[in-house]
């Protein structure tokens, strides 16, 4: 069932191979059919010292978040990168998170990188009213060498 609307993904998008292609799979439209490949400058809330373990969806650093999660939107996001259009958005939503979030700079990070996402890179969502949109990484893409820190979070 899934792997129809796989296929048709891989059609809409010049498929290059999802990272994390395994789970993508296990979610009904996932990437949603809306997402295209984009050159947009990002936003992400990351650790320090940058590394891989920053380019991590939730999904994949806590696999039981994304199994008991029942909504398909959600679910599909969580396979995904938060990523944000603007630094004043991105800190914004930190601001709002770090009320509800206990211990948030362990959950998400520290501070802020900003960088460069490319086609090349994967498909993305349109960005929402709040800045923040998913970004589906194609398989190889490390995003460790094309983020650097901007700002760091603590004090907000």
């Amino acid at each position: 069932m899934f792997g129809v609307n796989f296929v048709a993904f891989e059609k809409r998008q010049g498929y290059q191979g999802m990272k994390y292609q395994t789970e993508l799979l296990s979610v009904a439209n996932c990437p949603p059919q809306a997402c295209s490949p984009q050159n947009i400058r990002a936003y992400r809330f990351v650790y320090d010292p940058l590394d891989s373990t920053s380019f991590l969806p939730q999904g994949i650093k806590d696999p039981a978040r994304a199994h008991k999660e029942t909504r398909v939107p959600v679910k599909c996001s969580l396979y995904a990168l938060s990523m944000f259009t603007t630094e004043q958005k991105a800190i914004e939503k930190y601001r709002d998170l770090k009320k509800f979030v206990k211990n948030i700079d362990k959950t998400i990070g520290s501070h802020l990188a900003e960088g460069q996402v490319t086609t090349t890179d994967g498909t993305m969502s349109t960005p929402n009213r709040k800045g923040h949109f998913d970004v589906f990484e194609y398989s190889g893409v490390d995003f460790t060498n094309s983020f650097s820190i901007s700002t760091d979070l603590s004090g907000v």
